[in-house]
C-alpha cells in the first residue's frame, strides 16, 4: 500500500484482447444458526439493510453449507480457524453492509466466536444473526463514545481470559480502519491473531452504483484518500498537486469519509486547475436501505450533495469513470434489476 496511509494508488495494466480480473472473494448467504442462549444487544436503528437478495429468508439455502465447504477443502477445518483456541483474536472485515458480501471465513469465525466487538458501520443484519454470541458495540458514532485505548484494552483482556474474539469492522479492517494499529497492539501484548480481509467500499460502493473504478477506455488507475485525518497530521501527507494532475489526466480519485470536507477537497482540486466539468458521484450507505447515489461535476457536486442531504458514510468518486453510470443507465448493478427512479 505504500509508505503513506493517506493515499493508496492502484494501477491496472491493460492487456490487449483480454480483461483484467481479480481473485474472486468467496461469499455465501447466511442465516441464523445454533442454539439461542441469549439475544445479542440490538444495534442502533438504520445502520444497515437486512437483506439485498433475500439471503436471510431461505433457511435451507445455507443448511449444511459449512460441512460442504470443509469436505471440498474450500476452507480450513474449524479447529484451524483460530490462531489459538485457548484465546485469540480475528480482525475481520464485514464488507459494506450486505450480509451476502461476507467472506466464508468471516462468517465461520463469527459463528464460532465467544464475543464480537463491532464497529458503528457494521450491518445490523449480521449482528442480529449471531444468536447466543456476546456482541459489544465499540463504535465511535454512538454515545458513550468508545476510545481506541478502551478498544485495545478490551481486545487484549478478552483474549487473555481465553475467549475467541472477533473484532468486526465495516469494509476491510486495514483500509482506513485502524486494523494496522490494532494488529500492532495485539502483537506487542503477545495476543495471537489473524486478519480476514473484507470487501472494501473503495470498490464496492462505486461498483454497485454502476461505476467501475477502472475501465480500459477511460482510466487505468485509481487513488484512494481519506477525507479526514488524525489531528497530528499535516497536509503534506496528501500531495494535492499530484492528485490534481492525475484527475486532469483522466484517472480516478476515490475519497472515503469525506462528506463533511467535500467543499475542501473540491476546492483543492479546482485551485490546481482540474476542470469543473469532471464528473463526480457520491454513493451514500451502499447496500443499506438508505442507499442513494448523487452525481454531478466538480462545479455542481457541493450543491447537489446539500440538496440530497448526503450523510456519512459515503464514498466519493471523482473522474471520467463516473460517466459509465450513464452508459448503462437502466440496470442496477447490485442485483440486475431495473434501476429505481430514486437514483439508487
Amino acid at each position: 500500500m505504500g509508505d503513506s496511509p493517506e493515499a493508496l494508488i492502484f494501477e491496472q495494466a491493460p492487456v490487449p484482447g483480454s480483461s483484467v480480473s481479480e481473485t474472486d472473494t468467496a461469499t455465501v448467504p447466511i442465516t441464523p444458526v445454533g442454539e439461542i442462549n441469549r439475544q445479542p444487544p440490538a444495534p442502533p436503528v438504520g445502520r444497515a439493510m437486512t437483506r439485498l437478495n433475500g439471503e436471510f429468508e431461505d433457511g435451507a439455502a445455507t443448511s449444511g453449507c459449512e460441512d460442504d465447504f470443509t469436505t471440498a477443502g474450500a476452507v480450513e477445518p474449524s479447529a484451524e480457524l483460530w490462531a489459538d483456541e485457548s484465546g485469540s483474536l480475528a480482525l475481520v472485515g464485514a464488507g459494506p453492509g450486505d450480509p451476502g458480501l461476507l467472506t466464508v471465513r468471516a462468517w465461520r469465525l463469527l459463528r464460532s466466536a465467544d464475543v464480537v466487538l463491532y464497529d458503528s458501520l457494521t450491518s445490523a443484519a449480521i449482528i442480529s444473526s449471531l444468536e447466543g454470541t456476546e456482541c459489544i458495540d465499540v463504535g465511535k458514532r454512538t454515545e458513550p463514545r468508545t476510545t481506541q485505548t478502551e478498544i485495545h484494552d478490551l481486545m487484549v483482556a478478552r483474549a487473555e481470559q481465553g475467549d475467541s474474539v472477533v473484532r468486526l469492522k465495516g469494509g476491510d479492517p486495514v483500509v482506513f480502519g485502524r486494523g494496522g494499529e490494532e494488529a500492532e497492539y495485539l502483537a506487542e501484548h503477545g495476543v495471537p491473531f489473524r486478519v480476514v480481509p473484507g470487501v472494501t467500499s473503495v470498490v464496492a460502493a462505486p461498483e454497485l452504483a454502476g461505476i467501475p473504478v477502472t475501465h480500459r477506455e477511460i482510466s487505468s488507475s485509481f487513488t484512494v484518500i481519506t477525507g479526514h485525518e488524525a489531528a497530528e497530521k499535516s497536509d503534506s501527507h496528501v500531495d494535492w498537486d499530484a492528485l490534481a494532475e492525475r484527475v486532469s489526466g483522466g484517472e480516478t480519485l476515490i475519497v472515503l469519509m469525506g462528506v463533511k470536507r467535500l467543499p475542501d477537497y473540491v476546492s483543492r482540486l479546482r485551485d490546481r486547475g482540474v476542470p469543473e466539468r469532471v464528473p463526480v458521484a457520491m454513493i451514500e450507505k451502499v447496500t443499506w436501505d438508505q442507499q442513494q447515489t448523487v452525481t454531478g461535476t466538480l462545479g455542481t457536486i457541493i450543491d447537489r450533495a446539500e440538496e440530497s442531504a448526503v450523510e456519512p458514510p459515503a464514498t466519493t468518486v471523482i473522474g471520467e469513470v463516473v460517466s459509465m453510470r450513464d452508459r448503462v443507465p437502466n440496470i442496477n448493478w447490485a442485483d440486475g434489476t431495473s434501476r429505481s427512479p430514486d437514483n439508487r
